[in-house]
């Protein structure tokens, strides 16, 4: 088994790196001294880019407009959804309460 010197492999994943084809938001190759500088970490965020994302050509200032009302409506939709749960259990809680009033045809009425 031959035996390499820590200066062999590096100069061999020297190689190896340049060879290497970087794709965008999944994998990036280093030289050894980038990652030296780096203190050795090999964290992925530190040599790849972040996910590229299209530029849609809208103002950031509109979109907020936009992602604002979004969030004022589910919101509202949020309330309303509290409100029937709250009622629904109002409703189970009279019906436990009030057991003689199960077969009562006027049951609805009074809840």
């Amino acid at each position: 088994m031959p035996k390499y010197t820590i200066n062999a492999v590096l100069a061999l994943l020297e190689e190896l790196g340049e060879a290497c084809n970087d794709t965008d938001s999944f994998s990036n190759s280093a030289t050894i001294t980038e990652v030296q500088k780096k203190d050795f970490k090999l964290t992925h965020c530190i040599y790849g880019s972040t996910q590229a994302q299209e530029d849609d050509k809208i103002l950031f200032e509109d979109k907020i407009v936009v992602l604002k009302e979004q969030l004022m409506s589910q919101y509202e939709k949020g309330e309303i959804w509290k409100k029937q749960i709250v009622d629904n259990f109002r409703i189970k809680q009279y019906i436990i309460n009030n057991p003689a009033n199960w077969y009562d045809d006027t049951f609805h009425e009074k809840i």
